[in-house]
């Protein structure tokens, strides 16, 4: 008789559904990759920030067994959509000092052709990025402000990380901290995890495309707050 053995690499845990929502250049990368190593799922990511898309790619992600991560701003109809479906909702954000740092550089690499401030002293795009007078858009005040809204649907609906909880020792942050939020994350979404698993989803996600762009002493965007 012939005995089969199947090697199953890693299992693929359970956990509640849910949606992953990003304020941009918060730390979307590596809370993915977090997500990625404590569910072994890769995320069904939105890419443009419209209703009916985040209707189409949330129907997606259920057909593939997998989770939305999205930028989707806070709209009304986009809240009540997951409140009446039974979505939890995981929700990064930043140090907003750090984040408007990071869509400094961010923009600075020509993603953002209808704002071209890279000519500009790094004090003039920071000071642009928030009041927009020369360009008429407000940059910073459209990736933060008009997502807080996820917030507001409560602790049973929303967890909120932040990036300086979750980055750990290596990117400047706590490791005991970073143990905690990742059990924190997978207790909110029915994922219960232990320390030592803990521990190898933070050393495996650490570094996966996660670039800290921080405030230092040469350039403070505090001054402008």
């Amino acid at each position: 008789m012939m005995i089969f053995f199947l090697f199953i690499p890693f299992a693929i845990s359970a956990h509640d559904k849910f949606i992953l929502v990003t304020v941009p250049k918060c730390g979307s990368h590596l809370i993915i990759h977090v997500l990625y190593e404590m569910l072994h799922k890769n995320d069904q990511r939105q890419l443009r920030s419209d209703y009916q898309d985040f209707l189409h790619e949330l129907m997606i992600a259920e057909r593939r067994g997998t989770y939305l991560s999205t930028h989707q701003p806070s709209s009304q109809e986009a809240i009540e959509f997951v409140k009446d479906h039974g979505y939890k909702v995981i929700f990064i954000i930043r140090d907003p000092r750090d984040q408007l740092v990071s869509l400094m550089y961010y923009n600075q690499q020509g993603y953002w052709p209808q704002l071209p401030i890279s000519q500009l002293s790094q004090s003039e795009q920071i000071e642009e990025l928030i009041t927009g007078n020369c360009y008429g858009y407000q940059a910073y005040e459209d990736c933060f402000s008009n997502r807080l809204g996820w917030i507001d649907l409560g602790p049973e609906i929303t967890y909120v990380t932040t990036f300086e909880k979750l980055i750990g020792i290596h990117g400047g942050g706590s490791d005991e901290l970073q143990m905690q939020e990742i059990m924190n994350i997978g207790a909110h979404i029915g994922v219960s995890l232990l320390r030592k698993r803990c521990q190898k989803i933070a050393q495996a996600a650490y570094g996966k495309g996660v670039h800290v762009s921080k405030r230092n002493d040469r350039f403070m965007a505090s001054q402008f707050f």
